[in-house]
Formats: structure tokens, sequence, C-alpha cells
């Protein structure tokens, strides 16, 4: 926010956006944790195939989540100035998305 300098005008999309990001940060960090332990203790019984579909219901839920993230992100990236766009497009590079 301070990056960015948000006014008084943007400050509804930044509120919006940071509490996304913040639940969508917590969500993938429970269901991760959740992930890793029932992986620990279960992968050894479970079939391949088994294991192939908890991957990508995971994953499907992770790309769930980023699209929140990415409608967040829209909103606020539209009240933003020029040079606040710069600042965000750094922070958000294309390695990081990667």
């Amino acid at each position: 926010k301070k990056d960015l300098n948000i006014g008084s005008d943007q400050e509804v999309a930044w509120s919006t956006f940071a509490k996304t990001m913040k639940q969508q940060k917590t969500e993938m960090m429970s269901a991760m944790q959740e992930r890793m332990q029932q992986s620990s203790s279960a992968q050894s019984i479970q079939s391949a195939p088994d294991r192939i579909i908890e991957r990508t219901r995971f994953m499907k839920q992770r790309a769930a989540g980023m699209e929140t993230v990415a409608s967040a992100m829209k909103q606020l990236y539209s009240v933003l100035t020029p040079e606040q766009k710069k600042v965000l497009d750094g922070h958000f590079s294309q390695e990081m998305l990667m």
C-alpha cells in the first residue's frame, strides 16, 4: 500500500485486494498443510491414480484461488495511475507468477 501511495479514492479497491490476498494465502497454507498431513500418512496406501486425482483436486483449488486474486487485482488496477501500475507490475513480475 505504501509503495503504491494509495489515495483515499483508491482505498476501497485496495482493501478488497488486500483482504483477498490475505484470505487466499491463508487458504493455500491451510490446504498445503492438510495435504502434507494426508500424504505422509496415506501416500503409502494410496494408489497412483488416487494420488493423481488428489493432486488434480489441489491444483484446481489453487487455480480457483488465483482467479479470485486476479479479479481483485483487476479491480485495483483499474483505479491506479500509470505510475502506480508500473510499481504494481514490478511487484508481480513474470518470474514470481510462474
